[in-house]
């Protein structure tokens, strides 16, 4: 992991009965409050399947070295929040019972966003998300308001389009229609949107962002700049460098300061 270039506070907090988040906020001459102040805009940060809050520190201390108050959290059944039962199931992709453990783990998550926003008492606030972390940054977008600017890297915006090796059962069809945020494309406008993928994401076919890309184009002809999408040649379903640069760029033009 890369030195900051400036002091950062982390911080454990938590919250309500099985939350432990962690934040990075930037320490200064001024900040003697010990808990986070509300000068600095929120950003959440929640990683992809079968990983855990620590995956993104080196994001969260990019976002809180250009001024934001960062916050990454274990999604539901993931980190300290995972038992050894969720993890098999969430680890056998061909199994019945993946898909709907995997969509409770994403519609959860995004409830648990809203709480913290809650909790830190934020009207407004950015959330990063990768892969899973990604169908939670979506997810959260059509129901939170709140979620005032968002970045979706390697997620999916339509659930009827299956990663790699996913079994869905017919019973839960009807909830992938339901729940796909690509089925509420009114939801987005105005919210700045920030679409991140790999052409040749073996795991989470690039194909969703691209109809959720075109879909909410004719919604964003106020302000094209609001909305975008980067393709990125021969990669697959990894994070890079380039991406997490991009999306704290994305929040700094965007996100309130």
């Amino acid at each position: 992991m890369r030195e900051s270039q400036q002091t950062v506070r982390i911080e454990r907090h938590r919250v309500g009965d099985d939350i432990t988040v962690i934040t990075f906020e930037a320490a200064d001459a001024t900040d003697a409050a010990p808990t986070p102040t509300p000068r600095r805009p929120l950003v959440f940060v929640v990683h992809g399947l079968q990983s855990r809050k620590e995956r993104h520190i080196e994001l969260c201390l990019l976002l809180a070295e250009a001024g934001f108050l960062a916050c990454t959290l274990d999604a539901r059944h993931h980190g300290e929040r995972a038992t050894p039962e969720t993890m098999a199931l969430l680890g056998g992709r061909m199994s019945a019972g993946f898909a709907l453990l995997f969509a409770e783990a994403v519609m959860g998550t995004a409830q648990d966003v809203g709480a913290l926003a809650d909790y830190f008492g934020r009207e407004r606030y950015g959330l990063i998300g990768h892969s899973m972390g990604g169908y939670v940054a979506l997810k959260t977008a059509i129901h939170d308001p709140r979620a005032a600017v968002v970045v979706s890297i390697a997620g999916n915006p339509d659930w009827t389009i299956l990663p790699e090796g996913v079994f869905l059962p017919p019973e839960a069809l009807m909830l992938a229609r339901a729940e796909s945020p690509i089925t509420y494309p009114d939801r987005f406008w105005p919210r700045p949107l920030l679409l991140l993928h790999g052409d040749a994401d073996p795991v989470v076919p690039v194909r969703g962002d691209r109809a959720l890309h075109e879909l909410l184009t004719p919604r964003y002809a106020e302000d094209p700049g609001r909305l975008s999408l980067v393709e990125y040649p021969r990669v697959g379903h990894e994070f890079t460098p380039d991406m997490a640069a991009r999306a704290v760029a994305w929040m700094t033009r965007y996100l309130d300061r």
